[in-house]
């Protein structure tokens, strides 16, 4: 199902218009088509791995610089074949003490944060391969933007905290000039026979073909 973004008219509009190459395309439906079946079969736990420490040309991650983030978040990996000359952001969803939907897989419990850290890590190889510049939201279990003592309650986010943490997130792709973004998660229900996808996209923006030409693709 793809679909607009609820209340779209709370979100700041940019004015750059966006443009989407094929490869890229390719490579996030290819990501969206595995992240769709991910809690319907084993395979999912081949994503449950650490996000690599270094790219494939042999540099590190850079944090971008912004204030207020946590460690390993907003980092930023450069391409590793040729150079496309844009930058796509991946958002895995949650991290930290946010561990979104748990769930069960062969007998073992998964988190959503988990698997979308998982997903979003493998993406950004496939992005990477195909020339893109890519910034992570994070790459550790984690939060992205920076929390305190009075950002938990009983080892769990303060509402505050979570509208902080979207905020940051946002704010990181904005200020790498992300031609993309494409945040990660997957959704629960307590029927196991129910399945599927679904994409939202900004239907408010004056680019906003684009966004839904991106969506379909994914979906």
């Amino acid at each position: 199902m793809t679909r607009p973004i609820a209340k779209p008219a709370n979100v700041k509009a940019r004015t750059r218009r966006r443009q989407v190459s094929p490869s890229l395309l390719r490579a996030a439906l290819v990501l969206a088509l595995a992240a769709s079946c991910a809690f319907a079969v084993p395979v999912v736990l081949g994503a449950l791995r650490p996000a690599q420490s270094a790219d494939g040309a042999g540099l590190p991650p850079v944090q971008v610089a912004l204030s207020g983030l946590a460690a390993g978040a907003c980092m930023s990996l450069s391409p590793s074949g040729s150079n496309a000359g844009k930058t796509v952001f991946i958002d895995p969803g949650h991290g930290g003490m946010d561990p979104g939907v748990v769930g069960t897989v062969g007998g073992r419990q998964v988190l959503e944060k988990e698997v979308t850290l998982g997903v979003g890590t493998r993406l950004a190889e496939l992005l990477r391969a195909d020339g893109y510049r890519v910034v992570l939201s994070r790459m550790a279990d984690s939060s992205v933007t920076k929390l305190s003592a009075t950002d938990s309650v009983a080892g769990a986010m303060t509402a505050s905290a979570v509208h902080r943490d979207l905020v940051t997130r946002t704010l990181c792709a904005n200020s790498v000039d992300a031609s993309v973004l494409v945040s990660l998660h997957f959704d629960a229900f307590d029927d196991p026979a129910v399945g599927g996808t679904e994409t939202f996209y900004d239907a408010a923006r004056k680019f906003a073909a684009e966004n839904k030409r991106l969506a379909v693709d994914l979906q």
